[in-house]
């Protein structure tokens, strides 16, 4: 879901391609986003196969008659009113307890006029004429700053819209095959590709990291044939797991852990089998589709833990969200402070903020918040207690042992408002202005 408030971390975009259709992209998309999402992040899902859509199917949803989407976001941007991203969100809500909430931008608004909208689409002159590059860079800082993970579902083959998707916008990549030939020459040609483009682009890019994944993999069926194509997706792709793998003993036991089994119980109709088996069980493919959603989490950071303790690497994954959450609802009770021009009230949430991120090892942002609430406390006469968040400063900036916090590791998942009385510089709860 949405939130107005900003995490200190922006979200992170992840884009879905396979050079080839059929190969069960939209949903390994549509079940990592619900499973970020039982897992307490904001997610955004975009629709971005404006020729052929389906995520709406994975997330359903009532959409008004005259709801926009995707494409008609883009075509905007050639006029003098764009139109607000925010008009094409549609909330969905995947359980019946109401627990497990994502926000949906479908790939348009399917009205009569939808294909002539489509065929009028020309992006060369929405970038050469309208600045539609620019417009994009504004459009995914916005969406960072609402979002823990924007997931995009690229149009396949070779297109203008893919490419836009798949080069431009992503800040990871997720490359996605079944074991055949033209899936992976096509795909590695496809990888080189968008570096290389990429590389030349007039933005601030550092490389970008890909995952390339197998799905529909039929190896319980026929082992000898698994293994051999397993080798030889290693030969073709094993190259983009240079940049962000760390692991020592080779790529195959990562392929291992995340290609995708062909289940035919999961290939009729749109399902979300996350929500529906066991994740810890090696056979189901709900044990993958988790993987994956882990590594999108964790931004395809700390392999080495996914691959030898896989329990902490997605219990880390659900801790992340939790913290994330936290430090916007200690942003949103300093807001709600200043708005009630509550001084003190502002001076002990930054003092709050400071302890928690001390214990989440956030060291700087604590320094950093420690010193707002000196500047306030200043302001209103309060010396003493000004004089107290210098020493925290310093103690921080020396890095001294003695360094005192009431926030520890094990712990800082839970709700912030238990920190609140925690802080030598609270009042109890009540401040005064």
């Amino acid at each position: 879901m949405m939130s107005d408030i900003p995490s200190k971390r922006k979200g992170c975009i992840t884009t879905f391609y396979s050079y080839k259709g059929g190969v069960g992209r939209t949903m390994i998309l549509a079940n990592a986003a619900a499973t970020l999402a039982r897992w307490g992040h904001r997610v955004l899902c975009i629709d971005g196969d404006i020729e052929a859509p389906g995520l709406h199917y994975y997330l359903p949803t009532e959409p008004t008659p005259a709801q926009t989407g995707f494409l008609e976001l883009i075509r905007s941007f050639s006029t003098d009113e764009p139109l607000s991203w925010k008009e094409a969100i549609i909330p969905v809500t995947l359980d019946t307890g109401g627990e497990i909430k994502l926000d949906l931008m479908r790939a348009g608004s399917f009205d009569f006029a939808y294909k002539e909208r489509l065929h009028a689409l020309d992006l060369g002159d929405l970038y050469t004429r309208h600045g539609l590059g620019q417009k994009l860079e504004e459009l995914c800082r916005d969406w960072r700053d609402h979002y823990d993970h924007i997931l995009i579902d690229s149009r396949t083959g070779m297109t203008d819209i893919g490419g836009v998707l798949s080069i431009q916008l992503p800040d990871q990549l997720i490359l996605l095959c079944t074991l055949n030939r033209q899936g992976l020459s096509g795909l590695r040609e496809v990888a080189i590709e968008i570096n290389r483009v990429r590389s030349k682009l007039p933005l601030d890019r550092a490389r970008l990291p890909i995952l390339p994944l197998i799905t529909a993999y039929a190896g319980r069926f026929e082992v000898d044939l698994g293994d051999k194509w397993s080798e030889q997706f290693e030969q073709s792709l094993g190259f983009l797991y240079e940049d962000w793998l760390d692991y020592d003993e080779g790529y195959s036991k990562f392929i291992y852990n995340t290609r995708v089994p062909y289940v035919p119980k999961w290939s009729f109709g749109e399902q979300l089998p996350v929500l529906h088996e066991d994740p810890e069980d090696v056979d189901n493919i709900s044990f993958s589709l988790t993987n994956i959603a882990a590594l999108i989490a964790h931004r395809l950071s700390d392999s080495e833990i996914f691959l030898d303790n896989r329990t902490r690497y997605l219990r880390d994954s659900t801790r992340n969200a939790m913290v994330d959450k936290t430090l916007r609802s200690l942003r949103e009770e300093i807001e709600q402070a200043r708005l009630r021009e509550d001084n003190l009230g502002v001076a002990q949430a930054f003092c709050v903020a400071a302890e928690y991120k001390k214990g989440i090892g956030e060291m700087e942002s604590a320094a950093d918040d420690y010193y707002e609430a000196s500047t306030v406390f200043n302001e209103i006469g309060q010396q003493e207690l000004a004089e107290q968040c210098r020493v925290e400063i310093n103690a921080i900036l020396l890095n001294r042992d003695t360094v005192k916090t009431k926030v520890h590791h094990e712990s800082f998942a839970e709700p912030y408002d238990s920190y609140y009385s925690l802080s030598p510089l609270s009042s109890g709860g009540k401040s005064e202005k």
